[in-house]
């Protein structure tokens, strides 16, 4: 079995998990610590940035939303979002591409686009404003 690699966790995702009962927070962390084992189901309609999913093993947690970071970003993974399990049903069925035109497929992304650029401004700090 491969080893996990780098798994980092964007605040607003942090900030959820705190918010979720115990049963449904370890059921994400699970999910999480899957990230880069496992193979997550792909989002479509996300113009290039593949986004992944993975689904945690309790039917009531949020699915993991979450993408690979290039090498530039310091590599692994980033979770940029959990969506509720009724949007992501939704969205896993016959009408996947539509999920994103929802409020909520929209606000994923939305929140996905501000945890990359977050992430790639802390980077470039890091590296002295080369980018």
């Amino acid at each position: 079995m491969s080893q996990q690699t780098n798994v980092r966790l964007a605040k607003p995702v942090v900030e959820t998990l705190r918010t979720l009962p115990a049963d449904q927070a370890a059921a994400v962390a699970r999910a999480v610590r899957r990230i880069g084992i496992t193979e997550g189901v792909p989002l479509p309609g996300n113009e290039g940035k593949h986004y992944m999913v993975m689904v945690p093993d309790d039917d009531h947690a949020p699915v993991v939303i979450y993408r690979q970071l290039p090498p530039i970003e310091g590599g692994g993974y980033l979770v940029t979002a959990l969506s509720d399990r009724a949007t992501f049903n939704a969205y896993d069925g016959s009408e996947q591409s539509a999920f994103l035109d929802t409020p909520a497929g929209r606000a994923l992304l939305a929140l996905a686009g501000i945890a990359a650029a977050v992430i790639g401004l802390r980077a470039a700090s890091r590296s002295g404003g080369r980018v």
